[in-house]
C-alpha cells in the first residue's frame, strides 16, 4: 500500500502586497506655497515613481489661493499606494512661473538638520547658513502597510544646483 502523500495546491491569483504611504509637510520661502506635484521616485529604478498634485496654498499679489493656510498648521501632502522600496522624495512647481529659475523642492539633509530645527525655534549651526550646507536627498524606505511620516518637502533648490545637474529630473 502506498504511503499517503501531502497534497499541494497552487493558485494563479496574484498575491496582494500591502503598499505604504508617504506623508509630510510642504514649505516655500514666501507667504504662499505654489501648486506642485510631489514625487516618490524609486532609488534603484527611477522609472518607478508615485506622485500627488498639491494645490496653491496662501495668496499673493497675482494669484488667489486654491487652499487656505491655517495658522499653526503646515500644508501637507500624502502619497498613498507606494510599493515597497526605497525612494527619494521631492516636488516640482506646477504654476509655470516664468520668473522662477530654481529647481525642485527636496526632502533633504538640509530639511532635517536646518529647516525643522529652525521651525521648532532651535538654534541651528553655521553649516545651515553657508553655501556648503548639505542639500543631499534623504532615502525614504517604505514597508508594507506602513505610513512614513515627517518626510517634509521644504528645501527649494537654487539655480546653481540646477545648472550643476545634480537634481532629480521631473519624472
Amino acid at each position: 500500500m502506498a504511503a499517503p502523500s501531502a497534497a499541494t495546491t497552487s493558485s494563479s491569483a496574484p498575491v496582494a502586497v500591502a503598499a505604504g504611504t508617504i506623508t509630510g509637510s510642504l514649505g516655500y520661502p514666501a507667504d504662499f506655497i505654489p501648486p506642485t506635484t510631489a514625487y516618490a521616485v524609486n532609488v534603484a529604478d527611477p522609472r518607478i515613481f508615485f506622485s500627488v498634485d498639491t494645490p496653491r496654498y496662501g495668496g499673493g499679489p497675482s494669484s488667489p489661493p486654491s487652499a487656505t493656510i491655517v495658522p499653526g498648521v503646515r500644508p501637507s501632502y500624502t502619497i498613498a499606494g507606494v510599493s515597497l522600496g526605497t525612494y527619494y522624495v521631492f516636488a516640482y512647481r506646477n504654476d509655470n512661473d516664468q520668473n522662477y529659475r530654481g529647481g525642485p523642492a527636496l526632502h533633504s539633509q538640509f530639511v532635517i538638520k536646518c529647516i525643522r530645527p529652525a521651525l521648532a525655534g532651535t538654534a541651528v549651526g553655521a553649516e545651515c547658513n553657508s553655501d556648503t550646507a548639505d542639500h543631499s536627498l534623504v532615502r525614504v524606505t517604505v514597508r508594507a502597510g506602513e505610513t512614513v511620516s515627517r518626510i517634509d518637502i521644504m528645501d527649494w533648490t537654487s539655480s546653481q544646483q540646477v545648472q550643476q545637474g545634480t537634481l532629480p529630473p521631473r519624472p
